[in-house]
């Protein structure tokens, strides 16, 4: 999925940034070494963008499928808490219906 390691990316982009940085301003080299189509620091700037995105999407996945299974679990919470509610009206219904017979039948 990740295209390459951010941690080697991000050693790249601070090797590349020193090599720039030691040259003198307004040093022809400085441009090429920043924007080299193949090992500059802005294609590396790039790549680690990208490599950033990877990751933000990935995460954004899994939180959506967390909050998918969560939405479930509530949903399947809510069914049994209703069920389990109305199993015990409905036996706390039968208890007071046998224990008034079992009161008033003798009368």
């Amino acid at each position: 999925m990740i295209s390459r390691p951010p941690v080697s990316l991000t050693l790249d982009y601070q090797r590349l940034g020193d090599q720039f940085y030691k040259l003198p301003p307004g040093d022809p080299q400085r441009r090429d070494r920043y924007f080299n189509k193949q090992h500059g620091l802005y294609e590396t700037f790039l790549k680690i963008n990208d490599v950033s995105d990877q990751i933000m999407n990935i995460n954004r996945q899994n939180m959506e499928e967390a909050a998918r299974d969560a939405r479930r679990t509530a949903s399947s919470g809510m069914l049994n808490f209703g069920l389990s509610l109305g199993g015990a009206v409905l036996l706390a219904i039968i208890i007071t219906w046998w224990n008034s017979r079992a009161i008033f039948r003798p009368m």
